[in-house]
């Protein structure tokens, strides 16, 4: 069952990836207006069937984000079912959960407050930091959940010290960077 979480998480981290990339690509092109101001409906509808590139590309986006909300939903509900209570995998499936949720109502909260495509104020900047640094967070927290579930399938019932020590100096190093 470990190893299926693994795997899980190795999948939930490949398609956050991409969307990520999807989501840098949404800005650079500057689509993030395509489904105007409204959220979780693009242009006030549930499935635009008419709309420009932008409409796509953002809607595009809303539909990634929302299948990788739900592998990491997936991914912390499999590390609850089949890791001990306490184990450091399931607090780092767990803050996967958070993290996810997180990146969800900044995404929202850009949409609904209009801070897309051409504005250029200081709590746009502040909220596409804010919104950066959850996305290194949530992939953080996805890396800690694979590598502690493979440990733990490998027999490794406790970390050890050591083991434990190189992964938040990494995960620190990551969200220092």
């Amino acid at each position: 069952m470990l190893k299926n979480s693994v795997k899980l998480g190795k999948l939930t981290l490949i398609f956050l990836l991409a969307v990520i990339a999807w989501g840098a690509y949404v800005r650079a092109s500057g689509s993030g207006a395509g489904c105007g101001s409204h959220w979780p409906l693009c242009n006030g509808q549930v499935l635009p069937l008419a709309g420009s590139t932008k409409t796509l590309i953002e809607f595009t986006h809303r539909i990634t984000s929302g299948l990788s909300l739900l592998l990491c939903l997936a991914l912390g509900w499999s590390t609850v079912k089949t890791t001990r209570a306490g184990s450091y995998s399931r607090k780092a499936g767990l803050a996967t959960v958070i993290f996810i949720f997180m990146e969800a109502l900044l995404g929202a909260g850009l949409v609904l407050l209009e801070l897309v495509e051409h504005d250029k104020s200081l709590l746009r900047t502040l909220s596409l930091g804010v919104h950066l640094m959850n996305t290194f967070f949530l992939i953080g927290s996805v890396l800690l959940t694979i590598r502690w579930t493979g440990m733990e399938s490998h027999g490794s019932r406790r970390l050890k010290l050591r083991s434990f020590s190189q992964d938040k100096a990494l995960f620190i190093l990551s969200i220092a960077s």
